[in-house]
């Protein structure tokens, strides 16, 4: 039996630029992540994943916006009964 989600308030998710991110992980440098999460108001965790995203990739964030990768579900070699599945 699934338990039943009452409140009915939608999740707001908080969108960040580029250029926040840069200025709150060079921050995050200097003063440390706790502190620096504490102050901007966010969850040390998502600076700890964007200082880990920016070091993978050694691109700015302006930059990784456009290397995402790229769905592999289908490609122009997916056969065309397949493409046309609803499922």
């Amino acid at each position: 039996m699934k338990a039943e989600n009452k409140s009915k308030i939608p999740v707001v998710r908080n969108k960040y630029t580029a250029q926040f991110k840069e200025q709150a992980l060079e921050r995050a440098d200097k003063d440390g992540i706790p502190k620096k999460a504490k102050d901007l108001g966010l969850a040390e965790s998502m600076l700890y994943n964007w200082r880990a995203k920016s070091r993978q990739t050694g691109q700015p964030f302006e930059d990784q916006r456009y290397s995402k990768p790229k769905w592999r579900g289908l490609n122009e070699k997916t056969p065309d009964w397949k493409r046309k599945s609803p499922f």
